[in-house]
């Protein structure tokens, strides 16, 4: 079964049971809403894009929001199943001399050896250190609304749990000007549909969407405002406090500063994916890649 299909199904019995979660109730309360309770349609969200807001909550509250390559040994118990799933082939760890540790730390390390088994792209994904995942929906099916429903309800979530790891921040990344200017859809989503009236006047109070091409230069913000910074890929390094032309990711702390100086944070963007490197942990903060073009495992 591939990690999609047995997401699926473990966040559809999530639902049916109603989104348990002890210590966040509150996200029950949200998925909820997005259902009219009278007429049992949809308020706003359709169907693929509610499905990958449940499996974003599932992955984030029941399953702890782990990396991939814990996300994959958690779900696959048998060790074939998990080559099969991650697609090594027998070869691969046949040249690893059948010992995993060996074959993780071969694919990590040999260039050689992911070049002879073409792993180029499991390298990237199981070696990243910090959790990624990307939700393929279907041209049309609205991605912009579905990365405003993220922002909105992880928002929501910091706001009704602020001292825990919901994000304050989202940067979100286009390729080009095309994609930029249509993430502007992001203004006229109707977040009042997606987030219950008590959520929603607190975070429609302090959201701040800012397209880095509207604006002139942005310093690290210490006011407890939400922002979404929108911005078009570039290579930039970005240090909080200080000023850079308008041309790469300038917004680097949102909230409520935990320390007497603000953290350093510096984000790097390449060709296929977004490294973010952060000077201190209590800053938290979403990305979200826009990019539609490329597709990852």
């Amino acid at each position: 079964m591939h990690l999609y299909e047995i997401l699926a199904q473990s966040s559809g019995q999530w639902r049916k049971d109603g989104y348990p979660s002890d210590e966040y109730p509150v996200i029950g309360e949200i998925l909820d809403h997005q259902t009219d309770p009278e007429t049992g349609s949809l308020r706003y969200l359709r169907t693929p894009q509610l499905r990958a807001l449940e499996v974003y909550w599932y992955l984030r509250l029941v399953k702890g929001t782990p990396k991939i390559f814990d996300l994959y040994k958690d779900l696959y118990a048998s060790k074939a199943e998990l080559l099969t799933a991650l697609g090594i082939p027998n070869e691969a760890l046949q040249a690893a001399d059948f010992d995993f540790q060996q074959l993780w730390q071969m694919l990590a390390e040999d260039d050689d050896f992911v070049r002879e088994f073409k792993l180029q792209a499991l390298r990237e994904s199981l070696n990243l250190d910090y959790p990624s995942y990307i939700f393929a929906l279907a041209m049309g099916a609205g991605k912009t609304v579905l990365i405003g429903a993220i922002v909105a309800t992880e928002f929501a979530m910091a706001l009704e749990h602020p001292e825990n790891d919901f994000a304050h921040n989202a940067l979100v990344f286009a390729p080009g000007k095309t994609i930029l200017e249509a993430l502007r859809e992001l203004i006229e989503v109707p977040y009042d549909r997606i987030l219950p009236p008590r959520l929603y006047k607190p975070f429609i109070a302090s959201l701040k969407l800012t397209f880095t091409r509207d604006v002139t230069p942005l310093r690290a913000s210490t006011t407890p405002t939400s922002t979404v910074c929108v911005d078009e890929v570039a290579h930039v390094t970005a240090d909080a406090g200080t000023e850079q032309e308008p041309t790469g990711i300038e917004i680097v702390q949102i909230g409520p500063d935990h320390g007497e100086q603000p953290p350093e944070v510096r984000v790097r963007t390449r060709s296929e994916s977004v490294e973010l490197d952060l000077g201190r942990s209590c800053l938290d903060e979403a990305i979200v890649d826009a990019r539609v073009e490329h597709a990852h495992q």
